[in-house]
């Protein structure tokens, strides 16, 4: 009576993955498989036929004819000794053309000398153009510095040796003269220590004025609102 295993039985019997066992029973490489239930059930003669089919089977031996080996010994000999001719002739023309050690050595001096001289030609121009950009740099930050100077979040403005300066922080513009604070702006207000206005300046706005203040000559005087009526 023919036995039955189930898929389980069948993996660890032959050492293979359920993947695989199904891979080969698809391809019905184990015959007779039936399914019952939904459940596998493989008989020994399907085994037994699948290991059969993995006995690998001798080679045949390969057989040459005597008169084949012989002509392929006599075309392989003529082959080496046409090679072997060819070498020799390449190292007579490579002999008659080699130059001698001194004058490899001559050549690599020669080589190495003009490296050298390339390099330091090289090096002289890259170095002439850094001290030209180091001394553009300097003449720039000196020039800058001549007019605006900072310290933190404080910056000056005007040349060191002016009379006249202004100093612009966070919140604030000053200008000095002769190191005095003379005028400032601050919170959108002007404070001036001293105005002298030559002719005529004009106070308010298009709702609040404006009013004129006018000298003329002679010493003359007006002040006048010059809004709408």
């Amino acid at each position: 009576m023919e036995q039955y295993y189930t898929l389980q039985e069948v993996m660890a019997r032959l050492n293979i993955s359920r993947d695989t066992i199904m891979g080969l029973i698809r391809k019905g490489k184990i015959p007779g498989t039936i399914k019952l239930s939904n459940v596998f059930r493989i008989p020994e003669s399907g085994i037994q036929r699948f290991l059969e089919a993995q006995t690998v089977q001798p080679r045949k031996p390969f057989y040459m004819p005597r008169h084949s080996i012989t002509a392929s010994v006599t075309e392989t000999r003529t082959e080496l000794t046409t090679t072997t001719e060819n070498v020799y002739d390449a190292l007579g023309e490579l002999r008659d053309t080699a130059v001698t050690t001194e004058q490899l050595e001559e050549v690599k001096q020669s080589v190495i000398q003009l490296n050298s001289d390339n390099l330091e030609i090289r090096f002289s121009q890259v170095k002439s153009l850094i001290d030209q950009l180091e001394g553009d740099a300097a003449e720039k930050q000196r020039v800058l510095e001549e007019y605006i100077r900072f310290e933190g979040a404080r910056m000056e403005l005007g040349r060191s040796d002016s009379v006249i300066t202004a100093v612009l922080t966070n919140d604030k513009l000053s200008f000095f003269e002769n190191g005095q604070e003379v005028a400032y702006i601050s919170n959108l207000t002007l404070y001036v220590t001293e105005i002298h206005v030559l002719s005529r300046f004009v106070m308010g706005d298009a709702d609040n004025g404006p009013f004129a203040h006018t000298f003329g000559e002679g010493g003359t005087y007006d002040f006048a609102y010059e809004g709408e009526v």
